[in-house]
């Protein structure tokens, strides 16, 4: 019986010592992938970085309209997608830290199997090391969940604003590419009027002073509101074909400048939508 005995504990030894052997190069190969993760996150952050100072770069340019919005949107696109690799990526590594935890509680378990024999210490540290796998497995399992979660908030876009969505040039199971436009979505809450003022007109006129807005839709329906804002920079300026009066090739034109109206009582029920004709009275007195 002892010898019976004593081939069992060999034998037990030495299933403790292959296992442990197997525990600690899972071990070693998980703290690898820890290191290319990581490298993958710095390389993510390097790329949301560089984004952003592409798009930040590019809204300057069309602040000064030297680059089209168009292309800036493509600019703020590649910020976003940047960003959710970058969290994808940490959300990875985060996995691989996980699993490494578990792998590394595997080699203590085993250690500790390779000196249980009869002794209590190594039956508490064994415990113990169960214990350690078992919050090694909630953390993958947290860190899975988190990235499915991160996963299905790419499969949901949100509005920013309230509105009604025009323009719509999607239809069911059309695959999306990054910054592609998908419609336009027309503000339900924020309705404002721009009126081309004369540059002559602009001498007495101010921020806040207030306005009167005829709509040609609704006759007899007056809307108040403020000044609230000048463009930069004049319609010409902004227009497709932009004036080049060359040197010798200039005739003088009175310049309209457009001027945004903040509309303040509008009635609920008066839909208002955007390319409306309006008659506009600004009252410069005040």
């Amino acid at each position: 019986d002892e010898r019976i005995a004593e081939t069992n504990a060999r034998s037990n030894k030495s299933v403790a010592e292959a296992s442990l052997h197997g525990a600690a190069s899972s071990a070693s190969a998980s703290k690898q992938q820890i290191a290319e993760g990581e490298a993958h996150v710095a390389s993510a952050t390097a790329t949301l970085e560089q984004a952003t100072l592409e798009r930040d770069r590019a809204k300057r340019l069309v602040e000064t309209g030297a680059l089209a919005q168009a292309q800036f949107d493509q600019l703020e696109a590649a910020v976003d997608v940047a960003g959710a690799s970058l969290e994808q990526a940490k959300a990875h590594l985060a996995a691989l830290k996980a699993t490494t935890t578990q792998a590394f509680s595997r080699v203590e378990e085993a250690s500790a199997r390779v000196q249980q024999a009869s002794n209590v210490d190594a039956l508490i540290a064994l415990a113990r090391a169960r214990a350690r796998v078992a919050h090694a497995q909630v953390e993958t399992a947290q860190a899975a969940r988190d990235l499915a979660a991160l996963e299905l908030s790419y499969t949901r876009i949100v509005a920013p604003q309230d509105g009604v969505v025009s323009k719509k040039t999607l239809s069911v199971g059309q695959l999306v590419s990054p910054g592609q436009p998908v419609g336009m979505l027309v503000p339900a809450r924020q309705v404002w009027v721009t009126g081309n003022f004369k540059e002559t007109q602009l001498a007495h006129m101010r921020v806040g002073q207030p306005a009167r807005v005829s709509v040609d839709a609704y006759p007899g329906v007056t809307v108040h509101g403020e000044v609230e804002s000048f463009s930069a920079a004049t319609g010409a300026r902004f227009s497709l074909l932009p004036p080049d009066n060359a040197t010798g090739n200039f005739t003088k034109v009175v310049q309209r400048v457009p001027v945004r109206i903040r509309l303040h009582d509008a009635p609920s029920d008066l839909a208002l939508r955007p390319g409306m004709s309006v008659e506009l009275t600004v009252d410069a007195s005040k």
